[in-house]
């Protein structure tokens, strides 16, 4: 389950990576109206919710045989996850 599990975290960080890239490229300039556009901070919005959800937990659209929601790990629970297993592996 290791690589597994190692495979799903690098997947995610290379999403929140290239995220975070578009994040770092934002500019924010209070005394450039130009960057007043209301779409260019939607936009900067979305790219952080984008961030969040793969840092999070959060429910899937798919459903299980019972109809819930699936839970889809975020990063954070991979990573504990992930820690665990190497604790694990040294006992």
């Amino acid at each position: 389950m290791n690589k597994k599990l190692k495979k799903a975290i690098t997947k995610k960080l290379e999403q929140l990576d290239k995220i975070l890239e578009e994040i770092r490229n934002t500019s924010i300039d209070d005394d450039d109206s130009e960057l007043w556009d209301p779409d260019y901070y939607y936009d900067l919005t979305e790219q952080l919710r984008e961030a969040l959800t793969l840092l999070e937990d959060s429910k899937s659209k798919e459903k299980n045989e019972f109809g819930e929601s699936i839970s889809e790990p975020g990063i954070c629970s991979l990573i504990d996850a992930y820690a665990e297993e190497k604790e694990e592996d040294y006992e």
